[in-house]
């Protein structure tokens, strides 16, 4: 049976002031493309990509802020500036692979 639960260690857990900004971008970023994956008419096809990609990055964004709460390295800063963005036109341009690995052809 564990014991209680320290709330004063969740709430002193603080991020580098240069993150919030960033974290911000990637929010109207990941809005931006899901609405446009939403307005695409392909059957969710696209809304489902961008899903994945935010997942993914959102992934990688949370092992950044777990392990460099407080002081964000060059790349740290890039991946949160840019890792959306560039994962999305990655998987954008994978789409049309594992469709025709499943042997669907456009």
């Amino acid at each position: 049976m564990a014991g209680p639960v320290c709330l004063d260690a969740v709430s002193s857990f603080r991020f580098a002031p240069r993150y919030r900004g960033l974290l911000w971008w990637n929010g109207g970023v990941q809005l931006a493309f899901f609405l446009l994956g939403a307005l695409a008419l392909d059957e969710g096809n696209m809304f489902h990509l961008f899903l994945y990609a935010s997942l993914a990055f959102w992934a990688g964004a949370g092992l950044i802020l777990a392990w460099r709460p407080e002081r964000p390295t060059r790349w740290d800063l890039y991946y949160l500036k840019y890792g959306l963005i560039v994962l999305s036109l990655f998987c954008l341009n994978l789409f049309p692979l594992a469709w025709w690995l499943r042997g669907i052809r456009f």
